[in-house]
């Protein structure tokens, strides 16, 4: 999975710079507002996860937590939603489903919630 560097091909989720520059920031990141990405997917997550690291990679002093929510259903949709206003994050959705799809955008517009499609138009 890529280098130490923090490359895109390091998987964002476990993303944590370990230079000896980098580790000296890292009680200004504790003091800094978390922001909350969740890739919800219909399958394991792995190219929402790659997107997402390599815009991560790109604010290296942002505090960013990314949390796949995989196989999602239309049952689980509500539990999504509920932990995304939770933790105040935002939706990069790689869903193709067009039925779940739909009603992800819909729940998250009625929520206020910020979501991203990943894969559609």
């Amino acid at each position: 999975f890529g280098d130490d560097d923090g490359s895109p091909a390091t998987p964002a989720s476990r993303y944590y710079p370990m230079n000896e520059k980098a580790s000296e920031g890292f009680g200004k990141l504790e003091e800094q507002k978390q922001y909350n990405i969740f890739v919800v997917t219909t399958g394991i997550g792995y190219c929402g996860e790659r997107m997402a690291a390599a815009v991560i990679a790109q604010f290296k002093e942002v505090n960013i937590r990314v949390e796949v929510l995989s196989h999602v259903t239309e049952e689980r949709l509500d539990f999504v939603i509920s932990e995304v206003v939770r933790l105040q994050g935002l939706v990069c959705s790689t869903v193709v489903v067009d039925t779940i799809r739909q009603l992800l955008e819909k729940k998250c517009e009625e929520n206020g919630i910020f979501c991203v499609d990943l894969f559609g138009p």
